[in-house]
């Protein structure tokens, strides 16, 4: 995986998920859009596969509510040495991740 592709995308708890942006979004731009998203009643399902390697078939977690006043921007280094801008944010699941698969998409090998 290119660095510039190296998102810390992560399950900081079975009902806690921790998502950066693609490059270059914009903190403000993310806001007014989770706004919008609530107020419309929009669903954010979670999909996740642990690696490419497992095949097409990803796991789904359930739907993501982002946490209110979570969303910072912050700059991610690249190849090459350059910064670029992305947003990190965090969410609750609906429901907390089954702790058998929590430690399976968690653990580090």
């Amino acid at each position: 995986i290119s660095d510039s592709l190296k998102y810390e995308d992560r399950f900081v708890t079975p009902t806690t998920f921790t998502y950066m942006s693609k490059k270059e979004e914009r903190l403000i731009a993310l806001m007014l859009s989770n706004k919008e998203s609530k107020e419309n009643g929009i669903r954010l399902p979670l999909f996740v596969k642990k690696i490419n390697d497992e095949g097409l078939d990803f796991y789904f977690f359930g739907d993501l509510t982002a946490i209110d006043g979570s969303f910072t921007q912050e700059k991610m280094q690249i190849e090459g040495g350059a910064d670029v801008s992305v947003v990190k944010m965090d969410f609750l699941l609906d429901k907390p991740v089954e702790q058998g698969l929590y430690s399976y998409i968690t653990e580090t090998k």
